[in-house]
């Protein structure tokens, strides 16, 4: 019997089981596949095995994505893998959760800043209207055209 260290080995893609497998290179199931490593030492071709086998795994993605909510209010979610529900909007794509979880916060502190302007312009216009209040009241249609009208003619500044 010889020893294992001093025979050679190859690691090809079986397809009848989808992975890489070690054979030695007088194995008759070794016929006719490719080899992605030969080498000797049963040790060594076992390790390749195994990394090729990682390297062929495929690796989760994180998509952040974006849906307008039921307020009108933009709404983002961390999906593992693709978006399963209809209406979501692919913001970003990460490799790691903790890399989606933070470009989730910062397109949260976006839409958060850009809500606080919103209502701030808002609150200036009532404000430069006559009214004042400390918080942005439920506006019509007709309200929202006033204030614009106000602006337009130069009855208030903008």
């Amino acid at each position: 019997m010889s020893d294992a260290s001093a025979e050679h080995y190859l690691v090809a893609l079986d397809p009848s089981v989808g992975y890489c497998r070690l054979f030695r290179t007088d194995s008759v199931e070794s016929a006719g596949l490719h080899p992605l490593w030969s080498g000797f030492g049963l040790r060594a071709g076992y390790d390749a095995m195994i990394r090729l086998n990682k390297e062929r795994r495929p690796t989760d993605l994180f998509h952040v994505c974006s849906r307008t909510g039921a307020r009108g209010r933009t709404v983002f979610r961390v999906f593992k893998g693709a978006p399963h529900e209809e209406g979501w909007r692919v913001e970003g794509t990460d490799v790691e959760y903790a890399e989606a979880r933070k470009r989730l916060a910062s397109l949260a502190g976006e839409r958060d800043s850009s809500e606080r302007a919103e209502r701030d312009r808002i609150l200036r216009g009532l404000r430069r209207a006559g009214v004042e209040t400390d918080s942005v009241p439920r506006l019509t249609g007709a309200d929202v055209r006033y204030l614009r009208w106000l602006e337009a003619t130069g009855r208030v500044a903008a």
